[in-house]
């Protein structure tokens, strides 16, 4: 009876199947329109579990065949890279926000060492998507797939230094099916052994717990170090993102200014709750800095995505937007904070670099082509490496808007 209904099955929806055959990667499948059979909808997504598999062995493959790096510096040097989540750029006051969201990276901005780009976004509004274009050295642009360059922190493993991934969001329940796909390729055993000298072992409710975890856990620390935080950030729902103790409950629905009129209390609370999410992200990011403050060191963060939270209509997270707010709906949900910490020492060392991080502040850039910066900022030499997509380089060739830059 089953193969019956099979076979009946795939005579109503021959087209579809041989459209879903037909295709050789996943960015190519067909959309899964409307409520299709069972029987079609198991096919599709077992062929979506097949192009997966063949795309991850395929990024694995390519990393561990890649070309060598050298480490170009003798002085020892740290280079931290940070990714955040869901980090709504108008609610932080590096960037214009009314309330005191960053207090510790306003100070490190007075103070010299903090730089802060305005013209920075997302390829996707996507964690999964995101981090696979910007953890390997393909540019979208160019129309590169993701999974036909190296995962760059193995370059920098091949070339000698010691590489440490600690990620809040590795044993996420809440999102499953997407850490699933994210987790199948950086956790993967091969790229594993030719990318991290060392990965966090536990589970964290907050961002912090695996900040004081990497301080107290991780071994073998070398001369060149590569270090990477993947933080839960500003994630929905925000108000699980914090301690709830007076230090980071600073604000309330009384302090939130918007006189929209779908706004009530509780949705000026869930602003609240955001902001004060991102007052906890700054003591994250301090956390970390302080780490490294008397050593050679760079830290680079930036954001996943955006996201909304009743900013210009009465919705939150990343829903779906019309082409009468689409200009709203990139500003909220693809321009992300981007910024760059240099210590003391850093600056000192490497004070072409610092003109270069100066200069390029304003510049239209997508986060796709981050590994450029990377290289950059570390003085790694690669082959990988692309003057006209880093964002520091002279030569750097910017997106023409932003508007053209939010889908790939």
């Amino acid at each position: 009876l089953l193969l019956s209904a099979f076979i009946f099955c795939g005579f109503l929806q021959f087209g579809f199947y041989k459209e879903i055959v037909s295709v050789s990667t996943i960015d190519d499948m067909p959309e899964e329109y409307g409520c299709r059979d069972s029987i079609t909808t198991l096919f599709y997504s077992l062929y979506n579990i097949y192009l997966v598999n063949l795309e991850m062995k395929h990024a694995v493959d390519v990393t561990c065949c890649a070309k060598q790096s050298h480490v170009s510096v003798d002085d020892s040097l740290n280079v931290v890279y940070v990714i955040g989540e869901s980090y709504i750029k108008c609610h932080s006051q590096l960037y214009g926000y009314y309330l005191a969201t960053t207090p510790n990276l306003y100070k490190e901005k007075k103070k010299g060492n903090l730089f802060v780009f305005d013209n920075v976004v997302s390829p996707f509004n996507s964690t999964t998507l995101t981090m696979k274009n910007t953890l390997c050295c393909n540019s979208l642009r160019n129309h590169e797939k993701w999974s036909d360059s190296p995962y760059f922190p193995a370059l920098f493993k091949k070339a000698g230094y010691q590489v440490y991934f600690w990620d809040v969001q590795k044993d996420d329940e809440l999102q499953a099916p997407f850490v699933f796909s994210m987790n199948t390729f950086v956790y993967n055993r091969l790229l594993m052994k030719e990318s991290y000298t060392q990965i966090s072992k536990n589970v964290f409710e907050y961002d912090n717990q695996a900040v004081v975890d990497f301080s107290k856990e991780a071994k073998g620390i070398g001369k060149h170090n590569l270090v990477i935080f993947h933080l839960m950030g500003q994630h929905v729902m925000a108000t699980k993102r914090y301690p709830h103790i007076s230090q980071f409950n600073v604000f309330s629905y009384r302090d939130i200014r918007s006189k929209q009129p779908y706004l009530n209390d509780e949705k000026k609370q869930m602003i609240a709750e955001y902001d004060n999410a991102t007052l906890y992200n700054d003591y994250v990011l301090k956390n970390i800095i302080d780490l490294f403050r008397d050593k050679n060191t760079v830290v680079l963060y930036f954001s996943d995505h955006g996201e909304e939270i009743y900013d210009y209509r009465d919705s939150y997270g990343r829903v779906v937007f019309d082409d009468n707010m689409k200009n709203l709906g990139y500003k909220y949900q693809y321009e992300v904070p981007f910024m760059i910490w240099c210590s003391d020492k850093y600056k000192k060392k490497y004070p072409a670099i610092i003109n270069n991080i100066k200069k390029a502040l304003h510049r239209s850039f997508r986060t796709d082509e981050i590994c450029n910066v990377v290289f950059h900022i570390s003085q790694l030499n690669t082959p990988y490496y692309r003057d006209k997509y880093d964002l520091l380089s002279p030569s750097f060739v910017p997106l023409d808007s932003v508007s053209q830059s939010m889908y790939n």
